[in-house]
């Protein structure tokens, strides 16, 4: 592997197949999960950082009065406008994208710390970004189907239905820590939509709450809020 300072075109070479190859990887779990940001993305986005901090080192050697890495700073508040384009809040107050705008970020980081030169920081860093999706992710998952609070989306028949749903969760020894009416249109018109937050006192699984709501007759839709 090519000596970080080193600034030939064998170097720069090792260096944007480098951000390529790893914010293709990045990416591939996206894909994998049908984000709109996938391999294509993460690879550009990782290879344009690592473009930037190259370009700006060779700047400073024709211009040494330059700062090598003025040109990557933009990159890393620049990449946030990106990163946002990829989060979305539904309608039913679902947030989604958060995961996929923190990464891109990170895989700027990535692609400037390539360019600058620091190869092997990379590849500890781009293994320690592996550890987060491939171990941390699930984990992450596993504990948000057992927390103790739940955030549901609900599309109740009117009527004194609702009553009767905070008397079911009463009853399950369960306590509504929030409630919000939707405004947006519901699948049927006569129903209400509503978005609740429980608390069950202990951390269990979600699926069999969800299910046991679901079954109950005047509830149309339910949903987790994640």
């Amino acid at each position: 592997m090519p000596d970080g300072t080193d600034l030939s075109l064998y170097s720069m070479t090792i260096r944007l197949l480098l951000s390529l190859v790893m914010g293709a990887l990045i990416g591939v779990d996206r894909e994998t999960a049908g984000h709109p940001a996938g391999v294509r993305t993460f690879s550009l986005v990782c290879l344009g950082a690592c473009i930037t901090m190259v370009t700006g080192e060779y700047l400073h050697i024709v211009y040494p009065t330059s700062d090598p890495a003025r040109i990557a700073a933009q990159v890393v508040s620049g990449i946030g406008f990106l990163g946002v384009g990829t989060i979305v809040v539904t309608g039913k107050k679902l947030v989604r994208g958060l995961s996929t705008a923190a990464s891109l970020w990170t895989a700027a980081a990535l692609g400037i710390m390539i360019g600058a030169g620091m190869l092997m920081e990379s590849l500890i860093a781009f293994l320690l970004i592996l550890f987060v999706i491939l171990v941390l992710t699930p984990l992450s998952h596993t504990l948000d189907q057992t927390n103790r609070r739940m955030e549901l989306y609900l599309e109740v028949d009117k009527g004194d239905n609702i009553p009767a749903l905070f008397d079911y969760i009463k009853s399950r020894n369960f306590m509504v820590t929030d409630l919000q009416k939707m405004k947006s249109q519901s699948l049927i018109k006569s129903d209400i939509a509503i978005v609740f937050t429980i608390d069950m006192k202990k951390r269990r699984r979600h699926e069999p709450v969800l299910e046991e709501i679901s079954e109950l007759p005047y509830v149309r839709y339910i949903e987790e809020i994640k």
